[in-house]
């Protein structure tokens, strides 16, 4: 999510957190996305849960400079 936030270069951020490990973790992924395609799901909301499930990155801004991005583990 933050690396979506960052590469849109917006000045206004927001950062949040979905504990969804549990509640999806026999579904795929690519499922879960296309079954929100087909109900009619687009635009941000679903480039947000996309950036969620497909490779989730993340970015440490320290003292003004912007660290190498990282994966998230769970």
């Amino acid at each position: 999510v933050i690396h979506h936030i960052n590469k849109k270069r917006l000045r206004n951020h927001m950062i949040f957190s979905i504990d969804a490990e549990k509640a999806f973790d026999e579904i795929q992924h690519p499922f879960l996305i296309k079954t929100l395609q087909s109900v009619g799901m687009e635009g941000t909301f679903l480039n947000l849960i996309k950036a969620i499930y497909e490779k989730p990155t993340a970015n440490i801004i320290l003292n003004g400079e912007k660290l190498e991005a990282f994966p998230l583990r769970s």
